[in-house]
């Protein structure tokens, strides 16, 4: 009983002790800017940017995208799918730089061929995960990646820009 007591006591003042102490100071602010390029040979087809607010040490997750419904086969059940562009990020200040993690899942529909009521949808899908340091200011290429099927291509850039 005297041991379960002393835990007990322990376990309240290291709680106690946790709450003492201040937050640590937070990082300063940082803009994402995350461009996805499509390339078809060597014709840009479509550019988006996609803009993340994020205090310095901290994660940020951003999700935009569409769920695509589908037959599932001859009971004609609808099933769903989520398509569209994920990014998750962490970074971490470095002396005029910014080391960042990047995870992100880019996914879209493609045009079916044959009857679309039969079959469904085909997705297309880019994902990588990247850990890189970013000067301030400029644009890096963070993963330039061919589509194995047509000659297409997807490049991610990203710019990260301190708030003042």
């Amino acid at each position: 009983m005297f041991k379960k007591t002393v835990w007990i006591a322990i376990l309240i003042t290291a709680a106690a002790v946790a709450q003492d102490k201040p937050n640590p100071a937070p990082g300063p602010t940082l803009r994402l800017e995350y461009t996805v390029v499509e390339m078809e040979g060597a014709k840009k087809t479509s550019s988006r940017t996609y803009t993340m607010m994020l205090e310095g040490g901290k994660t940020g997750r951003m999700r935009t995208g569409t769920r695509v419904p589908f037959s599932s086969g001859k009971d004609q059940a609808l099933q769903y799918m989520d398509v569209g562009t994920n990014f998750d990020a962490r970074t971490t200040m470095t002396e005029g730089a910014v080391r960042v993690i990047t995870i992100f899942e880019i996914s879209s529909v493609t045009a079916a061929e044959g009857p679309s009521a039969t079959r469904a949808p085909v997705l297309r899908s880019c994902s990588d995960n990247v850990e890189t340091v970013v000067p301030l200011d400029k644009q890096v290429v963070l993963t330039t990646q061919d589509d194995p099927g047509n000659n297409t291509s997807l490049q991610v850039l990203l710019v990260i820009k301190l708030v003042k």
